[in-house]
Parts: structure tokens; sequence; C-alpha cells
């Protein structure tokens, strides 16, 4: 995940100081009403252009009274009303959950003596995929900074369950581990030996054996793609450095698509199978 510089503005004594003075501030506010103001009174607040009252019968308010109309002015008020309302609390360390700025409050939580109790039971929603990670939204806007995440894992604790699934899937080849199929343009070339392929400069099946085919039902041989090219970008073909290309020997061209239609020297169409390094199928040439 990234890193974020700033701290938490509200972690542990923080919050609690936090909230004494806004319990102080309204204190003070109810101690005026109460010996200068007899019967009802109003309370305003303004800023940024706008103005909010609240208005109490009795020369004495509760905090609970105070917070719960200041709360139902934001729900019930205009737009500026509530952002009124939200700067307030965020000036004392206070966040709607949920809402944006809390997420954004959230972020800059770091773990430490006052906080390990927060961030663990946090850690364990997610564990728990609770809450908003829930499946199968969990990691749906997640990249491979997630990765980075299980590999840490891997080498704090190896023998954790999430570590050990994952390499049994690997074994089995399942899940995400599964085989991917690659459409791809395969040209024929005369100097590539029987068994090896050729492909772009920078291509992750490159170093690996590749089933390739015409289509599902159709013949497939397994090259190994060892032969790197370079695939720049010209002026009759702008896009070709973007395009999986693979090029086959002669004997392997005959084995794809037969003698009657090898040697033309144009593109066709295939499906790649890229296979895990250092993996050969049993009979992959035939």
């Amino acid at each position: 995940m990234p890193n974020h510089s700033h701290k938490a503005k509200v972690p542990g004594t923080h919050l609690l100081s936090c909230l004494t003075l806004v319990v102080v501030a309204i204190a003070a506010v109810v101690i005026v009403a109460i010996f200068f103001r007899p019967g009802g009174f109003n309370v305003e607040a303004q800023g940024q252009g706008v103005t909010i009252k609240l208005a109490f019968a009795d020369s004495r308010v509760d905090l609970s009274e105070f917070l719960g109309q200041l709360m139902k002015k934001a729900e019930s008020g205009t737009e500026a009303d509530r952002r009124l309302v939200s700067s307030l609390l965020h000036a004392h360390g206070f966040y709607r959950i949920p809402s944006p700025e809390a997420a954004s409050e959230f972020r800059g939580i770091t773990e430490s003596e006052t906080t390990r109790d927060f961030v663990r039971a946090v850690r364990s929603t997610l564990y728990d995929l609770e809450g908003p990670f829930m499946r199968p939204a969990t990691f749906l806007e997640a990249d491979d900074r997630v990765v980075d995440a299980i590999d840490d894992l891997y080498r704090q604790k190896p023998t954790s369950p999430v570590v050990t699934k994952l390499w049994e899937m690997s074994l089995d080849m399942k899940g995400i581990f599964e085989p991917r199929d690659i459409k791809v343009s395969i040209r024929e070339d005369a100097s590539l030996a029987s068994g090896v392929a050729a492909t772009c400069a920078g291509n992750i099946w490159f170093g690996r054996v590749g089933l390739i085919r015409m289509d599902e039902e159709g013949r497939v041989i397994g090259p190994r793609i060892e032969v790197s090219r370079p695939c720049a970008s010209t002026a009759n073909d702008p896009h070709a450095d973007k395009k999986a290309r693979v090029w086959l020997s002669t004997s392997d061209m005959h084995q794809l698509i037969g003698n009657e239609t090898s040697g033309s020297g144009g593109e066709v169409h295939a499906i790649l199978t890229p296979l895990p390094k250092n993996l050969a199928p049993e009979g992959s040439g035939q």
C-alpha cells in the first residue's frame, strides 16, 4: 500500500483531548446562557458565509441535545449547512462515518502503542471479509501492490495459511494460476530451428514453452520461445510494438497448419498458452 507521511489527527489520547475541547466549548456556551440569558436561547455558528442557528427553549441544555440538533441541522439543511457543520467537527478531529473525509483521515493512522488495538481490529475486518472488504469486490480496484504485501507475508511467515493455499493452487495450476490463452499472430521464419520460436522482445512468454493452436479443436504444437526480435513501430505499422507476434520454423508451421497453407509468408491468427518457466508438456510437438 502507499506510504503516507502525515500522521493521524485523532489517535488515542488526542481524540480524548479533542472531545474534551468540544465539551468545554459547549459547556461555556451553556454557562453563558444560564447566567446571562434567562429562558430560551439561540446558538449561532458562522463560517464560509453561512450561519446556522440552533434554538433551545430552556435556559439549560445537555450535550446530547446540543449535538442532536447540530446533526439534525446538517442532515436536513442545505449543502452549505452540511459543509459548515462538517468543518466545525473536522476542526476538532471528528468525522462522519462513512464519508470521504473519514476515509482520508483513516489512511494516516499508523500502528503505535496507542493505536495498536484499533489497527489490528481494522485489519481483522479485512481478514474476515466484512464491511467494505466483503467479497466479491474485496480486491476489485487493487493493483500489484497487494501481491507485494503477500510476498511480505511469505518472507515474515512462510507457514501462513494464505501462502500455503496459494502454493497448493500453483502446484495444481488452478484459480489465479490457471493457464491463460492469448490471441497472437504467427509468421513462418525459415531461419528458425524446429521446436524453437521467436517473439517480440519484452513479451512475458519469452523463454517459455508456448502451446500454440489455430482453434480449440485444432492441432497443438509446443515450441520453446527463446529467440527475441525487435518489434519497433514503423511508418507502415505504427502499432507493431503492441502486437503479440510469434515466428515459427518451417517444420512447426507445417505441423500447425499443414503444407498446403504454409510458406505464404503472411500472418495468421492463433492461440498461445504460455506455460510456467521450465515446464514442457510431454509430446508437446504433436
